[in-house]
């Protein structure tokens, strides 16, 4: 049962409360306001004895009666002008009240929303598993003739989505643990990425570097995100040529960049790239087995701005023998270490 229409109504009656909250503020300062205003205007008994006087034998009630009526001119012509004032303020006010309410709660209302997107997707990533697991158990306890070898089968795929799950809970752990707070420090790039790269087929990666660069960034995250790119360009590669791995400076950073042969892709689909659980038609890929749980680009992201550097990505056309091809570059830059 979807219960998102819920969470809007709670979100809706939280916004038309603090909306009435400020309203009936704006409404006391006004009160006040007005108070002040009109307490003000009203002539006290020393200003009627300032009246010089006129006539012994009416002079007092002369001097009221004049005072009265610019009391009662003043209250009039003032009470109408706050009387239009008060309605633009709570009207205004009522308005910028809901405006305000609603930005109040903007970040809470998207924040509620990539939780329950989360809990969504990791509940359908674990769904899919356990659901194969428990039904090719089920089957073989049915039968009761089956074969060693049909057994054997049924367990190795049931160690594989094991396997799996491992990687999956594996990978929600790294999420959850990252420490906002990650120490930079000055690391060799060259090393790090050679090092990934020396366990890899020489066959597989291209790698060129300029020289050597010193980058400000914490080793083990760095070592992290050179090892998702790399896998994620291997995994996705649409040819068996190699993954280009570059190692340059620009703009005053030391820039990696890791390239495959991919498919054509949009701007839109670029932009989801790093989104969790975010995962490419697999028939885009040479590796279909291979598929991940589309959670490594989002962890290399996170890394990427906790280390205060960028990471951006682009697809590109060229040709070969007048033919169109694309290919994915995943680019990082990192501050020089001082």
């Amino acid at each position: 049962m979807n219960f998102s229409f819920l969470d809007n109504n709670v979100f809706k009656n939280t916004r038309f409360r603090i909306t009435l909250l400020y309203i009936l503020i704006i409404t006391a300062i006004t009160l006040i306001f007005n108070i002040v205003i009109l307490s003000s205007i009203n002539v006290d008994d020393n200003e009627i004895n300032n009246i010089p006087p006129i006539d012994s034998s009416y002079n007092e009630d002369l001097k009221r009666n004049i005072v009265n009526a610019r009391n009662q001119r003043a209250n009039e012509q003032i009470g109408l002008s706050l009387l239009w004032l008060d309605a633009i303020i709570l009207t205004a006010g009522g308005f910028g009240s809901y405006w305000l309410a609603k930005k109040t709660l903007e970040p809470l209302e998207k924040a509620h929303e990539l939780q329950s997107q989360f809990v969504s997707d990791v509940s359908h990533e674990l769904k899919t598993p356990l659901s194969t697991i428990q039904l090719e158990s089920e089957i073989l306890l049915r039968d009761p003739s089956s074969t060693k070898s049909e057994m054997k089968d049924v367990i190795q795929s049931n160690l594989e989505e094991a396997r799996s799950l491992t990687s999956l809970t594996q990978m929600l752990l790294k999420l959850s643990q990252m420490d906002d707070d990650l120490k930079n420090s000055s690391v060799n790039l060259n090393e790090i990425v050679e090092s990934r790269i020396n366990r890899l087929p020489k066959e597989a990666i291209e790698y060129t570097s300029t020289k050597t660069f010193l980058a400000s960034a914490n080793e083990t995250a760095l070592d992290e995100i050179v090892t998702i790119l790399i896998d994620n360009a291997l995994k996705y590669r649409t040819s068996d040529n190699p993954v280009e791995v570059r190692i340059f400076r620009e703009h005053r950073q030391a820039v990696l960049e890791v390239t495959n042969d991919s498919e054509e892709m949009s701007q839109e689909t670029l932009d989801k790239l790093f989104d969790r659980f975010y995962r490419c038609d697999k028939a885009r890929t040479r590796n279909n087995s291979q598929g991940g749980h589309g959670l490594g680009l989002s962890i290399a992201k996170k890394l990427v701005e906790l280390m205060d550097a960028s990471l951006s990505v682009r697809n590109e056309k060229y040709l070969v023998d007048n033919k169109p091809k694309y290919k994915t570059t995943f680019k990082v830059g990192f501050h020089f270490s001082k």
